[in-house]
């Protein structure tokens, strides 16, 4: 087995390869529209739910967005104790900004 394909932590720093960058930004995604089902009118939630669907114009890949958003994102986690959200958004940081 190789160490890509072990438990172990990938170092981004040493290869991209083994890193899933499209199921960590799902994750995160599928935590984020749990916590919009619960409160549609969540500024923050709405803002991304918004750009997500922009179909031209400043619209930003998914991995930008949540980047650029990571602060009350974390906030928003934090505030609802969510501990696996917060396993994942620091997966996602760790592996992918």
């Amino acid at each position: 087995m190789s160490s890509l394909t072990s438990n172990a932590a990938v170092d981004r720093y040493v290869s991209f390869k083994g890193i899933d960058y499209d199921g960590n930004v799902r994750r995160v995604l599928d935590h984020l529209e749990r916590y919009r089902r619960r409160d549609p009118q969540h500024r923050l939630l709405d803002y991304l739910a918004r750009q997500r669907s922009l179909t031209s114009g400043a619209r930003r890949d998914d991995l930008l967005l949540l980047h650029s958003l990571v602060n009350p994102i974390r906030d928003l986690f934090e505030a609802g104790s969510d501990q696996p959200a917060l396993a994942d958004l620091d997966r996602l940081e760790q592996e992918c900004f």
